[in-house]
């Protein structure tokens, strides 16, 4: 999603808490060009591989007003700091169970606190922010059951404050052992929508080898 703003000419701020910048910039690049990402990491490339991982640099990336800011714990000070130096329009909060809440004994008051602030800041700027949240564990039960706004972890509040929710798993009925290795369906459930009609679900195809997710157009049409 932040690759397809940044080509549509939205600068976007990209806020991961997992991976430092330089494995985040790793990544994408394995996205645009289908090169496995262990090989980008160890620059063990053909020349072939070498030459696309060229070509994204300089054509592609270079030119991409993508912007990362690299915090294993960041705070929204720190967001709201790194967006008004880059005056992004989207931004990307990669999640939320690592991100510095605000202070209180209570996790779950302290999760709608930040909700609260992650709404605010918002409006307060006219930016459109993408929050990541787990799921809960329930929906890979014994009895495997397709996702709700009720099985958002942690807070109620996640769901309250969000314009729209967006639900995404990996069903065991679409992806069989007998399924192509390397290739899994994800499902994507619009959960909640405040604009527009909810309850619509697409089937995207994750190629595991470079990380790339496409319509799985087989089961859309």
């Amino acid at each position: 999603i932040a690759s397809y703003c940044a080509t549509r000419g939205e600068p976007v701020l990209y806020v991961g808490t997992e991976m430092s910048a330089q494995e985040t910039v790793a990544r994408h690049l394995s996205i645009l060009t289908a090169i496995e990402p262990h090989k980008i990491r160890s620059a063990n490339l053909s020349a072939d591989e070498l030459g696309r991982l060229q070509n994204a640099l300089s054509d592609r990336m270079y030119q991409m007003p993508i912007q990362v800011l690299d915090l294993p714990e960041p705070s929204l000070s720190d967001v709201e700091a790194a967006l008004t130096a880059q005056r992004a329009q989207v931004v990307f909060l990669d999640y939320l169970e690592r991100f510095k809440m605000p202070p209180g004994d209570n996790f779950r008051l302290r999760v709608n606190d930040f909700m609260r602030r992650v709404k605010n800041l918002a409006r307060r700027h006219d930016v459109v922010i993408h929050l990541a949240s787990q799921l809960s564990r329930e929906v890979y039960s014994s009895e495997e059951k397709r996702p709700t706004l009720a099985h958002l972890s942690e807070s109620s509040a996640i769901e309250k404050e969000s314009d729209r929710v967006i639900l995404v798993w990996s069903p065991k009925a679409k992806n069989p052992p007998e399924a192509i290795i390397g290739n899994r369906i994800l499902e994507a459930v619009l959960a909640k929508n405040r604009h527009g009609r909810r309850g619509a679900a697409l089937d995207l195809r994750l190629d595991e080898s470079n990380l790339r997710i496409t319509e799985d157009c087989a089961e859309n049409q």
